[in-house]
């Protein structure tokens, strides 16, 4: 007999009720994604992925609620979920193609499971992932924004333009979604709202980004399939991203010399013209 179970006897015996584990929130999301990734490196859209990679995910509302999760797949595979917040993730290594990845990743039943070690609650979750539903279109910015990225001012305001794109067939919703990551830091800077399908362009206000640094810009085209859920409170889905990244350094601040000489020459130029 455990001390856990000793305690609980002698507790009863004397007379003591003892309160029932106090029961965690449901999960708000558990999804898999498939990624197919794109490097737009010239001003033309890419027309060949260069990796694709596979993701687990689950959040909570309230931190206490699991402190871990794991996740099974076929057809023996099981991975364990890192908590960061709220939130349970997992991301597999870079294939070299969606053929590869799903090698590692084939069709079929996968499963996430989170549980609370401290008061036993548990939630598990099924995912039945029987196809791919990507959209047909590849993310690309316009010549214009792909040029104007490439020389950018960061104390300017920039506006982003790009294609649009239609939902892969069969899935539920999407999403159009740019992320700006620091490659100096890690951190990213910038993460745009979910916007539609259907949008086209975006604004970047000025500062959001600093002088002189290395940043990857990255344009998502999401299409996501809910599936049904053991809980009516949470949400299952599986996500299926076409990305297309591009690596840019903003304009570097100008040295103190380089402002004198531009102040001198256009003083001079001045004069000529009285």
């Amino acid at each position: 007999m455990n001390a856990r179970h000793l305690l609980c006897t002698l507790l009863v015996l004397c007379g003591i009720s003892i309160p029932a584990p106090a029961a965690s929130n449901p999960l708000t999301f558990a999804d898999t994604f498939t990624v197919n990734t794109y490097k737009q490196t010239t001003s033309a859209a890419p027309t060949t992925p260069s990796n694709a990679f596979f993701t687990f995910g689950a959040s909570m509302i309230e931190t206490t609620d699991y402190n871990a999760a794991s996740a099974t797949y076929p057809p023996a595979g099981t991975r364990t979920l890192s908590l960061s917040g709220t939130t349970f993730s997992s991301t597999s290594q870079l294939f070299s193609s969606l053929n590869a990845l799903h090698n590692a990743f084939p069709f079929g039943t996968y499963t996430i499971t989170a549980t609370n070690t401290i008061t036993s609650a548990t939630q598990t979750e099924t995912l039945n992932y029987t196809d791919d539903h990507f959209t047909t279109s590849v993310p690309a910015f316009i010549p214009a924004t792909f040029d104007a990225i490439h020389s950018y001012n960061a104390t300017l305001p920039l506006t982003l333009s790009f294609n649009t794109f239609t939902k892969g067939a069969g899935t539920t919703s999407a999403f159009t979604i740019i992320w700006i990551d620091d490659k100096v830091t890690g951190n990213r800077t910038f993460a745009s709202s979910f916007l539609g399908p259907t949008t086209s362009n975006l604004f970047i206000p000025p500062n959001t980004l600093l002088p002189g640094r290395n940043y990857d810009i990255t344009l998502i085209f999401t299409s996501r399939l809910d599936v049904p859920s053991s809980n009516p409170k949470t949400t299952d889905f599986l996500g299926f991203d076409v990305r297309t990244i591009s690596n840019f350094t903003t304009l570097p601040v100008p040295e103190p010399a380089s402002l004198s000489l531009a102040a001198a020459a256009t003083l001079a130029l001045l004069k000529r013209r009285r």
